[in-house]
């Protein structure tokens, strides 16, 4: 009696599954899909000094993802002609002529609304014979050959050269750093790896640029993504073309992987 009376029991309480009192209907699994995938695309935003943030303005870039035939920057009063592989001929530069024969190079113009234009010349990854030299020009001494470099033509009588070494293996230990010089200036180029969100980037490649002439910070580039470029309003128009020639250049630096392959 006990067996059957406590396999009734067991029987009895069978399970029912509790009904779901909150449904989510393919609206609601749509709009959930659609919040996940913001976040998981949002762009990191570099820590911009507050100096910069105060006296600069900031400049949304466009035409640095997409098409990269005949491609074609520009940012706020300024834009870049059509970017070209290779050097052409004209200028009479130490920095030209050593590295015409080089492989990975690019040139444009930037040009503003005022008129005032400036003709960039870049240089990617150097040969173990451009290191000597490259040393001597800088008066540096460099062991690595991760370097990109690049001259600025203002007018014939105004060039300022620049490098950054160490771009593809920026870390803690040895963070990329380096200097544009030319007629009464030098500016240093740092990394920025810090974000607005206090967190640090932990990307090898850096994902932005800051620029200072002693302690004066007058410019910046983001250059992940589709970019943004940061110019001291306090800079004379052609500082101004200068930073803006700058940051175009660290914005196009992928196309000279490109034209290694």
């Amino acid at each position: 009696m006990s067996v059957f009376f406590n396999t009734r029991i067991i029987y009895s309480f069978n399970f029912v599954p509790k009904k779901n009192l909150y449904p989510m209907d393919a609206k609601h699994i749509l709009i959930l899909i659609a919040l996940l995938s913001l976040t998981a695309c949002s762009t990191p935003k570099i820590a911009i000094p507050t100096q910069l943030q105060t006296n600069g303005t900031t400049y949304a870039v466009e035409g640095k993802q997409g098409w990269m035939v005949k491609q074609r920057l520009s940012f706020g009063p300024y834009q870049t002609g059509s970017v070209k592989r290779g050097w052409t001929k004209g200028y009479n530069l130490p920095f030209i002529l050593h590295f015409s024969g080089a492989k990975e190079r690019l040139q444009f113009q930037v040009s503003d609304e005022d008129g005032g234009a400036a003709e960039v010349f870049c240089l990617g990854k150097l040969t173990e014979t451009d290191l000597s030299w490259f040393d001597e020009f800088f008066d540096i001494n460099l062991r690595s050959k991760d370097i990109f470099s690049g001259t600025i033509v203002l007018d014939e009588s105004r060039s300022f050269t620049f490098f950054i070494d160490n771009l593809n293996q920026n870390n803690h230990f040895r963070e990329a750093t380096g200097y544009l010089h030319g007629p009464d200036i030098r500016m240093h180029i740092r990394p920025v790896m810090k974000l607005q969100s206090d967190k640090t980037w932990l990307g090898q490649q850096a994902p932005g640029f800051e620029f200072s002439i002693e302690d004066h910070f007058v410019g910046a580039v983001k250059t992940l993504n589709r970019g943004a470029v940061w110019i001291d309003n306090q800079l004379k128009s052609d500082q101004q073309l200068l930073v803006a020639a700058l940051s175009a250049a660290l914005l196009l630096r992928s196309e000279l992987e490109e034209a290694a392959m």
